[in-house]
């Protein structure tokens, strides 16, 4: 008996720490979000302007915003398998459904 409640034990601060990373990770998301917009924002207003000059800092806007983007999805996978995680330390083994015979 004493041993079933350390199990539980140990699952509940591992389910605790899992949704502390999944509340960063959205909390980093949210924060990427708001600068691959800021940067949206600043290329369509630097559009406004035709000069040559401007050329360098279009493309590096659009480098930027292209790497906001590909760390956003990046941060949006780790939150996926971080609920899947979740999901996983919340279903016991006992409790998980058994494949079915009639698919084979």
């Amino acid at each position: 008996m004493g041993g079933k409640q350390v199990t539980c034990l140990g699952a509940l601060r591992r389910r605790k720490r899992l949704l502390e990373q999944e509340k960063r990770l959205a909390g980093w998301a949210l924060v990427l979000a708001g600068t691959g917009i800021g940067l949206m924002v600043l290329h369509a207003e630097m559009l406004w302007f035709q000069g040559c000059t401007w050329a360098i800092y279009l493309l590096l806007v659009k480098c930027l915003i292209t790497l906001s983007t590909a760390f956003l999805l990046c941060l949006i996978v780790a939150f996926h398998a971080k609920e899947v995680q979740l999901l996983s330390t919340a279903l016991r083994p006992q409790q998980l459904p058994e494949p079915s015979q009639e698919a084979t």
